[in-house]
């Protein structure tokens, strides 16, 4: 059984009357790569900065390699990289310069590591280049870069690939699978683009205005998004009737504008148009779909997938 790296407990922080994070539960194991999902304000900023320590649960608990308490969280939070929110780099400082602030400020020994970074991160070729010439995902890559030095267990990432072209977001891709393959480093990513995070993410957390809707893995998530049919039939009542008598235990949800949801494609399309007409039911239309993840997302929200 793999270790737990991080948990929380009914973790909480409000702002005032603002509640950005509220009772939220969840683990992460060693080795995987959980990923973030959720709008702007859904908490997941506010997630990472209580993790790392940059600010403090109003209630709740964190606990870091089985550590908890404030002394001891001090301690283990030196085994965490972290990239949370817009990168900070110095512009009048080189590439280099930069990572070997941060390599001294964490008080690393070794200036080898810092070459060792840049050339994970892509930006040995430009280590002479100043902060103030770098392009947006140059930036990016260089907050990655200060977030790898120590070599961390524990990799904590905002957005990422926020900026990167194609030919960045795929080098991006490859290099985090393998931190989190090879090198055992487990990640929390949080990142807007879903299609991306698909191809990376071990397990989701779905956040929602401060609120975890769910947590699930990879594994579960793809069967539940394996596919499904969508009908929409003029008496949605009734039809939803009769599916339980001919196919009982199938699941299915009724949805708005006279839709009828069926996961899963066991049976074949013909079955479900064949039962509204035989019995006088209208077909209004009827297609064969897989869920993304940003409708599973929105399902979610509104409460239409369970949790």
């Amino acid at each position: 059984m793999k270790e737990t790296v991080a948990e929380v407990h009914d973790l909480t922080k409000e702002y005032g009357k603002t509640r950005a994070l509220i009772d939220v539960n969840l683990s992460l194991r060693r080795g995987e790569i959980l990923g973030l999902v959720g709008d702007n304000g859904s908490g997941k900023s506010t997630f990472l900065k209580l993790l790392a320590g940059q600010i403090f649960p109003t209630k709740g608990e964190v606990i870091l390699f089985g550590a908890h308490g404030e002394k001891e969280l001090e301690k283990q939070r030196k085994r965490i990289g972290t990239m949370i929110e817009a990168p900070g780099f110095f512009p009048q400082l080189t590439v280099e310069g930069n990572l070997e602030y941060y390599r001294i400020q964490k008080g690393i020994p070794g200036k080898e590591q810092v070459r060792e970074v840049l050339k994970q991160i892509g930006l040995y070729d430009r280590r002479k280049t100043y902060g103030r010439q770098l392009s947006l995902g140059m930036k990016q890559r260089l907050g990655l870069g200060s977030a790898l030095i120590g070599e961390p267990e524990l990799l904590m990432l905002d957005e990422p690939i926020n900026g990167l072209d194609p030919s960045g977001i795929i080098e991006m891709r490859e290099l985090l699978i393998r931190l989190c393959r090879e090198k055992n480093i487990t990640i929390i990513l949080s990142s807007h683009i879903l299609a991306e995070m698909e191809q990376l993410a071990d397990e989701y957390c779905f956040l929602d205005k401060g609120r975890l809707l769910k947590q699930i893995t990879a594994e579960r998530l793809e069967e539940e998004c394996s596919g499904y049919i969508e009908i929409r039939v003029d008496e949605p009542e009734l039809y939803t009737v009769l599916l339980e008598r001919r196919a009982p235990g199938r699941p299915y949800q009724v949805l708005p504008d006279h839709k009828v949801r069926i996961p899963g494609t066991a049976e074949e399309p013909e079955f479900y148009s064949r039962l509204a007409v035989e019995n006088g039911i209208g077909v209004l239309s009827l297609s064969v779909k897989k869920m993304t993840l940003e409708e599973y997302y929105m399902e979610l929200k509104r409460g239409g997938t369970e949790s």
